[in-house]
């Protein structure tokens, strides 16, 4: 791997720090196959627990290769990855069950949009026939620069309706006022108290909506790392082959998600049902009762078990009590029934066998 500093935002970054970044990115376009042959090993039911384990722990390094790497938080930088409302960097799997296959890397601080020459704009005026329609550079009148760098990106999420509903019906209202007003359009609003229409001081009511908005832009603002979307320090540097190996590695993961959407999901299952089998075996060598999951102090307290709780914090969503009612109240039953069921085919099979009028 690389020896750029991982604390260093891309906006910090020398020439030479991001040429050794871009080459590094070669190095996890050959951990990313792997990863994924290991995990569609790993999902395979013939396997044996010894083996799902012993990949287990391979995928889980590679994995761990791949989030450390100092490309890793370049990529999100670059994609704009982010958990809804949490400033803490997405894990590898995630990345691979949500990136969206039209997205595009982007400098953090190069956001703007584009307005076409009049000619250009005119040919989308056919809206039926613009599906098709091409753009190049050479259309271009005017880029659109806005500052702070990550207001578009805060545009972006506050006008997503998965991420706030209301949010995006404020953006919505306070859109369609502006066009009122400057198309001359009248606006009324209905006195739900009084029970009757009234006419609107549409200057009013836009800055009641804006002072929401306002306010919704505040609360995004406190999940965005501004610091990422600053300026770059050094200017004039080519970020050209960095772009284009981070695109490569994302149309790698769509490539392979492709193939299964449902590959990690699996994953996600056979590691949480690993951690009970560990968590089963370790119940029988203290020779303590398989079917109750103990608390978690009880669990760290067994040769071992600090470990298998600490991996059941980090990899199971809602931590080792969720994990818990999951071993006791499912997995258990569900596994000893199978283990009856095993048993009492072979029982069947040998008193045929035994006894040939049956």
């Amino acid at each position: 791997m690389s020896e750029v500093i991982q604390t260093l935002k891309l906006r910090e970054y020398s020439q030479d720090e991001i040429n050794a970044a871009s080459e590094e990115f070669d190095i996890l376009l050959e951990i990313l196959p792997l990863v994924l042959q290991d995990i569609i090993k790993f999902s395979t039911p013939k396997n044996s627990i010894n083996t799902k384990k012993i990949l287990h722990k391979r995928i889980i390094e590679q994995i761990k290769t791949i989030e450390d790497s100092f490309c890793y938080p370049i990529f999100l930088e670059l994609f704009g990855v982010n958990y809804e409302f949490s400033n803490l960097n997405p894990k590898f799997i995630d990345v691979f069950k949500g990136i969206t296959p039209s997205s595009l890397p982007t400098l953090p601080w190069a956001y703007n949009r584009i307005i076409y020459k009049e000619s250009q704009e005119k040919k989308y005026f056919n809206i039926k026939g613009t599906k098709t329609l091409k753009t190049n550079q050479s259309d271009f009148e005017e880029i659109i620069k806005f500052k702070p760098n990550e207001f578009l990106v805060l545009f972006s999420r506050m006008n997503d309706s998965l991420r706030s509903s209301r949010c995006s019906e404020l953006m919505e209202i306070y859109l369609a006022l502006s066009l009122a007003k400057d198309f001359g359009f009248e606006v009324n609003s209905f006195d739900c108290q009084k029970g009757e229409f009234k006419k609107t001081n549409l200057d009013e009511l836009k800055q009641r909506i804006f002072s929401y908005c306002k306010s919704y832009y505040s609360k995004f603002k406190e999940y965005a790392k501004e610091e990422n979307y600053k300026d770059p320090v050094i200017k004039d540097l080519n970020y050209d082959s960095l772009i284009i190996k981070s695109l490569a590695f994302k149309s790698k993961i769509i490539e392979f998600r492709n193939r299964d959407l449902r590959l990690f999901e699996n994953f996600d299952k056979e590691e949480k049902d690993l951690f009970c089998w560990e968590l089963k075996d370790l119940l029988e060598i203290n020779k303590l009762d398989i079917t109750i999951a103990p608390s978690s102090p009880t669990v760290n307290k067994l040769f071992g078990g600090s470990g298998l709780t600490k991996k059941i914090g980090e990899k199971i969503d809602g931590g080792y009590s969720s994990f818990a009612k999951y071993y006791q109240n499912e997995w258990i039953l569900s596994n000893l029934n199978s283990e009856f069921n095993v048993i009492s085919s072979n029982l069947e099979s040998a008193t045929r066998k035994d006894n040939p009028l049956l």
